[in-house]
């Protein structure tokens, strides 16, 4: 847990992308890379970032409603603002530098709010499998593995992520109820990530699976999920 609590809290935001591409090492390695010595380089950034990633970086209750709004008007990926910026001018290294400067915002930004809600709603859901199996709980401590990339990518496998975390605690608490285990959640939730991590069309099947499995648990079918998971498997 501790290992994939670290890796998430280090999520790239802009202002850790301006924070790296301003550094005086990046310019020194891009010098030495190019054996350009004592000649004039030109580093020019292509940055493409969406509105998430624009807004990401403000106080949460600013720009919360416009997240809200964004999310209902573009629901499959956001806007973006294309822009090339030669970051070894002086107006074009400022831009950048400045941004890397709104650091102190990062505690109460909006993208601060959301990751941290996401960690506090996978750390209950580790501790809640905890108290019931330890297989368990290993597996959705692995589900934070799903989380990383960025813009659209980032957006489609965090998404995937909060429905493998609340299939894997559903199955839970329905195969609580019976008693005999949890080496069917256990399974669900691992075959889930499993897929997930295979690329987009793993994706797809893992979207599938958690349909075709939450229909079978809202159905009280927990040994069909089994089946469905062992028929998962082989094929």
């Amino acid at each position: 847990v501790a290992r994939h609590l670290a890796t998430w809290m280090m999520y790239e935001d802009a202002i850790r992308v301006a924070q790296a591409k301003t550094r005086a090492a990046r310019f020194a390695r891009i010098r030495g890379e190019t054996r350009a010595g004592d000649a004039v380089i030109e580093v020019t950034d292509y940055l493409k970032p969406d509105l998430d990633e624009i807004w990401g970086i403000l106080p949460h209750r600013l720009v919360a409603p416009f997240a809200r709004w964004a999310e209902r008007r573009w629901p499959h990926g956001r806007p973006t603002l294309g822009q090339h910026v030669r970051t070894t001018t002086v107006s074009g290294y400022l831009r950048v530098w400045f941004l890397a400067r709104l650091r102190v915002l990062r505690p109460v930004s909006w993208r601060a709010h959301v990751e941290h809600g996401r960690i506090d709603r996978w750390l209950e859901g580790v501790t809640t499998a905890l108290a019931r199996d330890e297989a368990l709980a290993c597996e959705l401590a692995q589900l934070a593995r799903l989380v990383k990339g960025y813009g659209d990518v980032r957006r489609r496998l965090t998404a995937l992520f909060d429905t493998g975390l609340a299939l894997a605690l559903r199955a839970a608490e329905t195969e609580g109820r019976s008693g005999a285990g949890f080496a069917v959640s256990t399974a669900l939730t691992e075959r889930f990530r499993t897929l997930v991590l295979e690329g987009p069309e793993g994706e797809t099947h893992a979207a599938a699976l958690a349909a075709d499995a939450s229909a079978r648990l809202a159905a009280g079918d927990l040994q069909g999920v089994g089946t469905l998971v062992t028929r998962k498997t082989v094929n």
